[in-house]
């Protein structure tokens, strides 16, 4: 039983570092992303950008540009006529 709960506990805690490790990665993308683009990227498309007004420019753009390559697998054939549950989206 000892052994089970010492399992468990391991498990708890190698999930909650990769969960915070791929939080930590995200963070370190967009922040540099936006700070190359206030830097380089925005005084050359704008002029009389204002650090401000790129700095808002550029989070929103390194937002959109994190989740623009998502793409959803969608299940069909066969599981479709099996599962008809399962083929409806709602995205």
């Amino acid at each position: 039983m000892e052994g089970q709960s010492l399992k468990n506990v391991l498990m708890i805690t190698a999930l909650l570092t990769m969960m915070f490790s791929a939080q930590m990665a995200h963070s370190s993308d967009v922040d540099m992303c936006i700070k190359h683009c206030v830097s380089r990227q925005c005084p050359k498309e704008v002029k009389k950008a204002t650090p401000a007004m790129c700095e808002v420019g550029c989070k929103k753009l390194c937002n959109e540009k994190q989740f623009d390559h998502e793409q959803y697998v969608k299940p069909g054939g066969w599981i479709c006529k099996t599962w008809p549950s399962v083929c409806v989206f709602d995205f």
